[in-house]
């Protein structure tokens, strides 16, 4: 052994017992907590203790299935009656013949459905000219003769007073009957400045102002002026009465489609020379608090041999 080599050795004999040491103290430590932790599981009680096990119950306490039941039941019954009732409250339009009075109901001449759509009088499954097939022959049997005037009106002018006007002219002039449909809504301002007299010479104006149906070879139409303040004077009784005379002997049926009731007096100027009045009735349409004033017209006789029509609105096309 070198001398020269004793200090190395002694260094490296002094690292290995370090190390020695170091894991000595190490492993007691480790020893002294492990007893530590042992003696303190075996000696300390723990903080709560179990004294009875839960139980469940099969049945949950909320939400309680019979109040939920309960409840939904009452929900579903009485929310129809409040939507119905709420209609009924919100809604001031005539939706059904119940809504009507006895006496309106006895004087229904007939149900009618419009269909803007349709061009001709005749088409095959068409429940529109269905309905009005059944009202021509109403209208025949409550004039038992020819060479009457209709004289067709209503309250408002959104009740498709026109069409049915049109579609009433165009069913009795394919009977055939000569037919004449005067459309007082329809001002003619030279007639409202010219006015009628009984001469030839207004006649053959007259007739040339007739005009003649593209689609109907009886059915002509003439557009005669409306009753307002500054005009009325012209069409005195009188003059009326000799125009209707000259045209009852030209026509078998003729047809006024005159302006709404609740617009103007012309339904109750030409009233003493008709024979039947036709007024229109619309559902969803015509306003719940308008059939008092119509009732009113019925009782007065205001309007001669009244009958009510009844427009149940645009229908489903059927076939037969």
């Amino acid at each position: 052994l070198n001398l020269k080599d004793l200090p190395v050795k002694a260094r490296q004999l002094l690292g290995y017992d370090r190390q020695q040491q170091i894991k000595q103290d190490l492993y007691l430590i480790l020893l002294k907590k492990r007893i530590e932790t042992s003696f303190s599981k075996s000696t300390n009680l723990p903080n709560g203790r179990i004294i009875d096990y839960a139980q469940a119950d099969p049945i949950p306490f909320s939400p309680n299935k019979k109040v939920v039941l309960f409840l939904s039941s009452m929900l579903g019954i009485t929310t129809p009656f409040l939507l119905i009732y709420l209609q009924h409250i919100f809604n001031t339009k005539v939706r059904s013949e119940s809504q009507f009075s006895t006496m309106l109901r006895d004087q229904i001449i007939g149900y009618v459905q419009t269909n803007a759509q349709s061009k001709g009088v005749y088409e095959h499954g068409d429940s529109s000219h269905e309905s009005f097939r059944k009202l021509r022959t109403q209208i025949i049997q409550k004039l038992k003769k020819i060479d009457q005037i209709i004289l067709i009106t209503a309250q408002t002018n959104d009740v498709d007073k026109t069409y049915i006007a049109n579609q009433i002219a165009s069913s009795l002039s394919v009977l055939p009957k000569k037919t004449l449909l005067i459309r007082f809504d329809k001002p003619d301002n030279h007639l409202i400045k010219s006015g009628l007299k009984s001469t030839s010479d207004s006649h053959i104006e007259l007739n040339d102002r007739i005009q003649q149906s593209a689609e109907f070879q009886n059915l002509n139409y003439l557009n005669m002026p409306a009753y307002q303040m500054d005009h009325s004077d012209c069409w005195v009784d009188t003059t009326l009465q000799t125009l209707f005379q000259y045209l009852r002997q030209k026509y078998d049926y003729i047809v006024i489609d005159c302006t709404p009731t609740g617009q103007s007096s012309d339904a109750f100027i030409l009233a003493s020379h008709v024979q039947l009045t036709l007024f229109v009735i619309k559902y969803q349409v015509t306003e719940i608090e308008e059939l008092p004033k119509i009732e009113q017209i019925i009782r007065k006789n205001d309007l001669p041999n009244c009958h009510f029509i009844v427009n149940q609105s645009t229908p489903k096309s059927y076939q037969f």
